[in-house]
């Protein structure tokens, strides 16, 4: 692995991101002056905003879905960050292959929005997502026990190659559904502090929301940094030449921690307590005032 490449793809990546910030802030800039006005009589105080984001999370609901954003996210880092050595040591993938995986993982999202319409339809956002992670938990962590038992074809065989394709697609999809329920449940957030206390607060609860899971994503790429060190994993070392134990170590470290990880977000959302029916009622009682 060369630096060269990861500039390389960290140039890619970053115009890639500014291009399509650029292209929805644009397309979304005509329903500004529909949205819902809030006038301020004066500026907020330093103190004002931390007493606001005190009052949208003093609910249950609100911690509980804070907490399973926390751990996804935590988890979202390590993954990232342990995704090249998995795919590359573990699996022992190509550059070449790597992309043959990858490719169908960009495009994952567009069969998204007929998928969540099935999903959502007579469920509640929480057990979607709970389904959405659950599942792509599966995908992420049975591979690799199923390979250390010795029940996974075999690495360099074509076999593997298409196993992990399809895989990969399927892990985005699920990853993507809990994400997308996830920040819905967010959003119902809204009218629940209304209710108490007037305000709508959306800029002080996405902000927050934010500022967490950006802290959350960071320490999970932290982990994943130091986990190499534990294991002794050697530098520089060309895939092929790391001994077969280090390899072992890194399925058997890396499964049960994402494992643990995402079971606690599962943990937290399935204590989210705004059902649909709930969150109807809010809706017709702000109506009513």
């Amino acid at each position: 692995m060369h630096s060269a490449g990861y500039q390389n793809a960290g140039v890619f990546g970053a115009s890639a991101m500014v291009v399509s910030m650029l292209i929805f802030s644009i397309g979304l800039r005509k329903f500004i002056p529909k949205l819902r006005q809030h006038q301020t009589k004066e500026p907020l105080s330093v103190r004002q905003v931390f007493r606001q984001t005190i009052d949208v999370f003093k609910g249950h609901s609100a911690r509980m879905a804070s907490a399973a954003g926390v751990m996804y996210y935590v988890g979202n880092g390590t993954y990232v960050a342990l995704w090249v050595y998995i795919y590359s040591y573990f699996w022992e993938f190509s550059n070449q292959e790597i992309a043959i995986i990858v490719t169908p993982m960009a495009f994952a999202a567009l069969i998204l929005p007929s998928v969540l319409l099935r999903l959502t339809r007579r469920r509640e956002k929480k057990n979607v997502a709970i389904i959405g992670l659950s599942a792509a938990l599966a995908v992420n962590v049975i591979p690799i026990t199923l390979c250390l038992h010795g029940f996974f074809p075999e690495n360099g065989s074509d076999t593997l190659l298409w196993t992990m394709v399809v895989m990969g697609f399927l892990e985005t999809n699920l990853f993507l559904i809990f994400d997308i329920s996830w920040r819905s449940m967010i959003s119902d957030l809204t009218e629940r502090t209304q209710l108490e206390t007037g305000r709508r607060n959306e800029g002080v609860i996405m902000a927050s929301i934010t500022f967490i899971t950006k802290c959350a994503d960071g320490v999970g790429t932290l982990v994943a940094g130091v986990l190499p060190s534990v294991i002794a994993f050697p530098t520089e070392t060309s895939v092929g030449d790391v001994p077969q134990e280090i390899i072992i170590d890194l399925g058997l470290i890396y499964g049960p921690m994402v494992f643990v990880i995402y079971a606690g977000a599962i943990f937290a959302i399935g204590r989210y307590r705004i059902s649909r029916t709930r969150h109807q009622e809010m809706l017709d009682r702000l109506s009513k005032r």
